[in-house]
């Protein structure tokens, strides 16, 4: 889901009719910058290399579609018929990532049962989207529960969520049990000078 805070970076090269463009746009609403602008960059590159917009429409597979539109059905019967459910580019576009993001809880289930790697990433989409059936989906599936090396804390990066505390109570509690922890603000602020002066 898109943050209801405007986007103070949006390049000239984003179309709305185009389907890249349009990811590429939700990622820049929600603070991906950078994906944003490498998926921006891979789009630019197939124009150059003579690829039209179907072209590059056709990077997005047949499976994130169906998962995009939830098509459960659909996601089932492209599992069968052999689509990889680790297919993207890993750590952040994967399918799991994204039904993670739309709280799919059945999609979820379809794709670990496939064979995708749950990922602290898929967990941390689905904990900022306040999706507490699909985080308990996926940490039951042994997602990583510590944070990549340097990233804030999960318990701690929720207060950035458009949830309040009281509302992601059923997620932080799944956190907690979970073996997350949250850090004390002036212990973030002193590690924040630290590296970056």
């Amino acid at each position: 889901m898109a943050s209801s805070r405007p986007s103070t970076f949006i390049p000239s090269m984003v179309k709305a009719s185009c389907t890249v463009g349009r990811m590429a746009l939700n990622l820049l609403t929600t603070g991906h910058a950078s994906t944003a602008c490498e998926k921006l960059r891979e789009a630019n590159q197939a124009r150059t290399l003579g690829g039209s917009e179907s072209a590059i429409n056709s990077m997005i597979s047949p499976l994130f579609k169906a998962i995009k539109h939830g098509d459960v059905i659909d996601v089932r019967h492209l599992l069968t018929s052999g689509a990889d459910p680790n297919e993207g580019m890993p750590g952040f576009w994967t399918p799991i990532n994204f039904a993670a993001a739309c709280g799919d809880t059945p999609i979820v289930t379809l794709l670990l049962e496939a064979g995708a790697k749950p990922t602290s990433y898929a967990v941390q989409t689905a904990a900022f989207g306040n999706h507490a059936r699909t985080v308990r989906v996926l940490l039951a599936a042994g997602a990583d529960v510590d944070p990549p090396p340097g990233q804030t804390p999960l318990l701690n990066a929720l207060k950035w969520s458009r949830f309040t505390q009281e509302q992601q109570a059923r997620v932080r509690q799944l956190l907690r049990e979970a073996g997350r922890r949250e850090l004390p603000e002036w212990y973030l602020r002193w590690r924040w000078t630290v590296r970056y002066g």
